[in-house]
């Protein structure tokens, strides 16, 4: 049975793209106040309502997940950083968080800058804590799926307090490496064909690999951990040829004057704003196994 999911803060289906390749999840519903983003949604994804402001969205059926990753304006260093109180856009966290309860949904996804960690994280926390949610999160970087960017971005994920599962979970942390090894494997835009062959033996290996860490009863990693990053990175052979070439070949020829493109602001923006699908499928992967040991 698949997942239904509610895309928050959807900007161009970061979250839906990568639900598409992980597989098993279905998004009902999309919530993005961009006209622009808007056109990329109905033109990627025609079947999903569309709505347009998380203030007045009301959800009207049962979903199991409820993904988004509120404004970073008020977090991020390069912002004024009033945090999530006090800033206009960034406070609409609280509107994500009302949307989850509402929705009855199990699972929370809540994507930001590394930023939020200095003036913003701890409000998420003390707000799920009261209201019946438990939390985990990593902290995932482009670069750790071979990009020639950092963009690290915390992965924060919920779900009520007192949950039961069938056993007793692997932590994230164990889990980590091996998702990251699955996310690579999947295209770097959406005109490049599905991997075949090597890449498929790749990501059968690597969901082996989550197997055997599911497995393991002998690990002491902690959620939140932010050294499984960094050996992530270490060991993602970073900065080659072979993990560079898909995100060369689909950059633009022209860079930094109008080359006349339509909408070329528009589309800075919503490139800018976006998550990078891999790395959101690493918290959509480890969704999927929280999920199977419900009982």
């Amino acid at each position: 049975m698949k997942l239904k999911m509610i895309e928050l803060f959807a900007g161009i289906g970061g979250f839906r793209l990568a639900s598409d390749w992980v597989g098993g999840i279905e998004t009902i519903v999309s919530v993005e106040i961009n006209p622009f983003c808007q056109k990329v949604l109905k033109k990627n994804f025609p079947n999903t309502p569309i709505y347009d402001d998380v203030t007045t969205y009301k959800p009207t059926s049962y979903c199991d997940l409820v993904v988004g990753g509120s404004p970073c304006q008020d977090l991020s260093i390069a912002g004024v950083q009033k945090g999530i109180i006090k800033g206009k856009r960034s406070s609409l966290w609280f509107e994500q968080l009302r949307i989850y309860k509402e929705s009855r949904a199990t699972f929370l996804i809540w994507e930001n800058v590394a930023g939020a960690f200095r003036n913003g994280f701890r409000e998420v926390l003390r707000s799920l804590s009261e209201s019946g949610y438990d939390a985990e999160w990593q902290v995932i970087s482009a670069a750790a799926l071979g990009a020639p960017h950092l963009r690290e971005r915390i992965f924060l994920i919920a779900y009520p307090t007192g949950l039961q599962f069938s056993k007793e979970p692997s932590t994230w942390a164990d889990q980590i490496r091996c998702q990251v090894a699955i996310a690579s494997t999947y295209p770097f835009s959406l005109r490049e064909p599905q991997p075949q062959g090597g890449k498929q033996n790749k990501r059968r290996r690597s969901s082996n690999c989550i197997a055997k860490a599911i497995t393991d009863t002998n690990s002491t990693s902690s959620q939140g951990d932010r050294s499984a990053e960094r050996s992530i990175a270490k060991s993602s052979n970073i900065g080659s040829h072979s993990r560079l070439s898909h995100w060369a070949s689909i950059e633009p020829p022209v860079c930094g004057v109008d080359a006349g493109l339509p909408n070329r602001l528009d589309r800075l923006s919503a490139l800018g704003n976006t998550i990078v699908p891999q790395c959101a499928v690493v918290p959509l992967l480890r969704v999927k196994y929280l999920a199977s040991l419900l009982q």
